[in-house]
This record gives structure tokens, C-alpha cells and sequence, in this order.
């Protein structure tokens, strides 16, 4: 595997773990980008002799992959104002975002999307972590498998409507789940529950999905078609409508996939 130089253009979650585990790998971040200057100052500090940058001008960089580790929205906007040099691959990060918002940016460009969710105060190891990425030729997609395969043991190729599905898969596991835990955070501590109670189930809940498939994992009164149960839980929520609407939503979901048997 190669060593290469590489800029990141961001200072959030994404561009802070993969900023970090670039450089583990033994690649050098040039740059870092940040509209805030402070922001970008914070995260080059982190990491072996890089600058901290306000510009998008890096004709004069010794970078030659560029990472878009920004909003979906910031995208197309940052890629058309970019100064890259001559033969420089530039790549965005976002699940659901189309490869070609980069076409005229450069010559070379693809999608290097890591299927995980990161936070910039609790960095993660990439080694199982799934990178899907995206190529516009031959030539950028060698560059990127040889990349990715050194950050991770998981690398695919998807392209773009792969990707959107992915992406809206991994909404549902981790955005949507964790949501789910935070309702049930507001449900316990309003009956002043230690929410403590729950972490050993919260783990098991992920991991058993994992090792037996969601559907053989699924338990519960929905699954059960325990509606005395479900009356009684409808109607403690009565006074958190958003919880009621999607406990019941959810629930008839549930029956769904597993009608009674009669």
C-alpha cells in the first residue's frame, strides 16, 4: 500500500476520525480546511506538521487526494470553488450524494463513504468499519481500494443508487434507533427510572441483531400480539403524543411482519 497526501476540507465529525485515521495509517494530511479558522487550528494540532487553512485555493499543495468531509447541502457549493493542482482526486464522504457533483471539479474524483456514525469526542478504529466507495475510472478507483484497505478490512464498491440505499438503511439502524433511545430516555426519567437499567439491553439489542438476523432477534408484545399489554402502554403515553403515535406506529409494523397466527 501506498502512503499518500491527503487534504481535508471540514472540521466535524467525519473529518476529524477520518483526519486521525489517516494519519495512523501512515498517510500525511497537508491540510486541514475549515471556515473557521479556529476550528480547522483545533483539529490540525492534532495531528504531525499540517496546516490550518481558510482558503479553497490548493493549487500550490503537495496534496494529491482531496477529502469533502462536509454537509450534503455544502457539497456542490465548496466542489465548484475548489483550486486543486494538476491530477488531484477529489473525493466527498456523504452516503447520499451522487459522484457526479464532482465531475467538474476535477478530473479524477469519487466517493470514499464510511457506513458508521462519528463524533469528534469519541474517535473509533476504522478496521471494521465498512468504506464503500465510488470511481470515476480505473485509474481513481485503484488509488481508493488501496486507500481504503488501509484503514479498513471492509471495503466495497457501490455506486450511487447502491449508496442512497445504504445510506438510508444506516438512517434507520443509527439515526432512527437512536432517537428511539432518547424517547425512552424521556419516558424513564420522567418516572424517575434509572436509565442505567437499560444499557446491558441496548448492547445485547445491537449484538443480537448482528449474530441472528433482526427478524429471529425480534421479542415483545407487538410480536407477541399482546394487545392488553399494548392498550396499557398506549395509555401511559398519553400525554407524549409524538411516543404514542410512533409506539403504535411501529407496533402495527411489527404485526405486520409477523401476522398472528390463527
Amino acid at each position: 500500500m501506498a502512503d499518500y497526501k491527503i487534504a481535508i476540507i471540514g472540521t466535524g465529525n467525519v473529518a476529524t476520525n477520518l483526519a486521525l485515521a489517516l494519519e495512523e495509517a501512515g498517510h500525511f494530511i497537508t491540510e486541514i480546511y475549515g471556515r473557521d479558522l479556529t476550528l480547522a487550528m483545533d483539529l490540525a494540532n492534532r495531528l504531525y506538521e499540517t496546516e490550518a487553512v481558510d482558503y479553497l485555493d490548493f493549487s500550490e499543495s503537495e496534496a494529491g487526494i482531496f477529502f469533502l468531509c462536509i454537509s450534503d447541502s455544502a457539497i456542490e457549493s465548496v466542489a465548484q470553488n475548489l483550486v486543486l493542482p494538476a491530477n488531484a482526486i477529489v473525493v466527498h464522504t456523504s452516503g447520499s450524494m451522487s459522484i457526479q457533483l464532482l465531475a467538474t471539479t476535477a478530473s479524477y474524483y469519487g466517493v470514499f463513504y464510511p457506513i458508521q456514525t462519528f463524533s469528534k469526542t469519541r474517535i473509533i478504529s476504522l478496521g471494521e468499519v465498512p468504506i464503500c466507495l465510488e470511481s470515476s475510472d480505473g485509474d481513481v478507483r485503484e488509488v481508493l481500494v488501496d486507500l481504503a484497505s488501509s484503514l479498513s478490512n471492509f471495503v466495497y464498491e457501490l455506486n450511487s443508487e447502491e449508496r442512497k440505499v445504504a445510506h438510508l438503511a444506516a438512517v434507520f439502524i443509527n439515526n432512527f434507533g437512536n432517537h428511539l433511545i432518547s424517547l425512552a430516555t424521556d419516558i424513564a426519567k420522567e418516572a424517575d427510572v434509572p436509565f442505567d437499567l437499560f444499557n446491558a439491553l441496548i448492547l445485547e439489542t445491537a449484538q443480537k441483531a448482528v449474530d441472528i438476523g433482526s427478524d429471529m432477534a425480534q421479542t415483545g408484545p407487538a410480536k407477541r400480539n399482546d394487545e392488553n399489554t399494548i392498550i396499557t402502554h398506549q395509555s401511559m403515553l398519553s400525554n407524549q403524543p409524538y411516543s404514542a403515535t410512533i409506539y403504535r406506529l411501529l407496533s402495527e409494523s411489527i404485526q405486520n411482519r409477523f401476522p398472528k397466527n390463527e
